[in-house]
């Protein structure tokens, strides 16, 4: 049992939805202040509904919609004036950890960013960049970092 290779490629099927939510709001399709119905997605993406309910979990805590018991699920209104204070303490937080990091940094972790910045490259390169690839992508590089 020593010599089991990795599992490459994985992804749980809850992650699969949250990109594709994730992906809709980010783009429009999901308008903002609109209600979003876990039974409604299941169905018209073909999973039942506890994958839904974990990729909008995770949709709140990255602060894109708001559950409120008892009323539902709804797509965050979000101002200029939110996302640039947003914006101004992400980067004090990530300053700080990016200086942390730099002094425990391994070759193999450098190696990794590097790869990640690779990718984030070629996706960017593309008449139209696939923003949720990106989006993705990005939060493995700070992710690392953190």
């Amino acid at each position: 049992m020593e010599n089991i290779p990795k599992i490459e490629g994985y992804e749980l099927l809850s992650k699969k939805v949250y990109r594709i939510l994730k992906a809709r709001i980010i783009k429009g399709g999901l308008s903002q202040g609109g209600k979003l119905f876990e039974a409604k997605i299941a169905e018209q993406l073909g999973v039942s509904r506890t994958p839904v309910r974990e990729a909008i979990k995770g949709l709140a805590a990255e602060g894109l919609v708001k559950m409120t018991p008892n009323q539902g699920v709804v797509v965050i209104n979000v101002s200029i004036e939110d996302l640039q204070e947003v914006l101004q303490i992400r980067r004090v937080l990530e300053g700080l950890a990016t200086s942390m990091a730099a002094e425990k940094i391994t070759p193999e972790e450098t190696a990794k960013l590097e790869g990640i910045i690779q990718k984030m490259s070629i996706i960017i390169s593309k008449p139209n960049p696939d923003v949720a690839a990106y989006s993705e992508l990005n939060a493995q590089f700070h992710n690392l970092i953190l």
